[in-house]
């Protein structure tokens, strides 16, 4: 069954429901739409393969806020309620923030950067939202990742080989000019599971978007989409470039600064780490979490 319901003060939440739900190792279920995704298994919920509520670039996310459409050159705010700062003559954009803080852009002249966005949300998920985009450049900004929840009636089982992705995308790359600046990332998503039992020996990741470097010599470098796993996106920096700072990931919570000299584009900021949180009765949690248990990824119980 399916049903489009309202969450107060959240927007809406598209909720899928069967009796009991399993990704086999080699499949992949990736989410789509404007709305956060709620999988619902009345019994069972084994998670062998991936289910991915991430995002590319600019594109849009279920239940994250997408990043601007830069189409006539002019910087612009993110969206949501995290949305890093339009770029400037001097300073790329800043990154997306929701659990922490986005990254501020770089700048060429040596003054304060395009700020970041700012942490937004809770460490409830209640409402369901997910990750705000970064400010955009000369280009498009990175959008937020998804927000998905995921609730078994018995047991839910995050097998090793099993991942559930809500990346935020990366920012692309700067003009060919020095006023003309790179994009902030997107920050990380949100994902949200919920069982009796939950055994999670596989991979939930959160990851913010790197930020978008500088177009050297016509070639472009675009900030990588939050990655799967714990390691953080970044992007391409070389001697004839700068580089858009690294989108947040493991013990990182707010995205990295860009990195700017003087005779190239201000470069953005990445993208914070989203939000994580497991309710469960008993919980062995033994897998990688991105952002890892803290402040960004946290255990709950299940309300009786």
């Amino acid at each position: 069954a399916y049903k489009l319901v309202e969450q107060p003060g959240g927007g809406k939440l598209g909720v899928f429901v069967a009796k009991s739900i399993r990704v086999e190792p080699n499949a992949s279920i990736k989410m789509g739409g404007e709305s956060a995704i709620a999988l619902v298994a009345l019994d069972t919920f084994d998670i062998r393969g991936n289910i991915d509520a991430s995002v590319a670039t600019h594109q849009a996310s279920p239940g994250g806020f997408s990043g601007s459409l830069d189409d006539s050159s002019a910087p612009a705010n993110g969206r949501g309620p995290g949305a890093g700062r339009a770029g400037t003559t001097t300073s790329g954009a800043g990154g997306g923030g929701f659990c922490g803080i986005g990254g501020a852009g770089g700048t060429n002249d040596g003054s304060p950067g395009a700020v970041g966005g700012k942490p937004s949300g809770n460490a409830e998920l209640v409402p369901l939202m997910g990750g705000s985009s970064g400010g955009s450049g000369t280009m498009d900004s990175g959008s937020g990742g998804g927000a998905i929840q995921l609730v078994a009636g018995k047991k839910l089982v995050v097998a090793t080989s099993g991942s559930i992705g809500a990346n935020g995308g990366g920012g692309w790359s700067s003009g060919v000019v020095n006023t003309q600046p790179g994009a902030g990332g997107g920050s990380g998503g949100a994902i949200l599971i919920e069982s009796k039992i939950v055994e999670m020996a596989g991979t939930l990741s959160a990851n913010g978007g790197a930020g978008g470097g500088n177009t050297s010599n016509y070639v472009a470098k675009h900030g990588q989409d939050g990655k799967t796993g714990d390691a953080p996106a970044t992007c391409e920096y070389t001697s004839e470039s700068s580089a858009g700072g690294t989108g947040a990931a493991g013990a990182t919570t707010n995205g990295g600064e860009g990195i700017a000299v003087a005779q190239y584009p201000g470069t953005g900021g990445g993208g914070s780490a989203g939000r994580i949180r497991i309710n469960a009765d008993t919980a062995d949690v033994s897998g990688v979490l991105s952002p890892q248990m803290g402040p960004c990824a946290v255990q709950g119980t299940l309300k009786k």
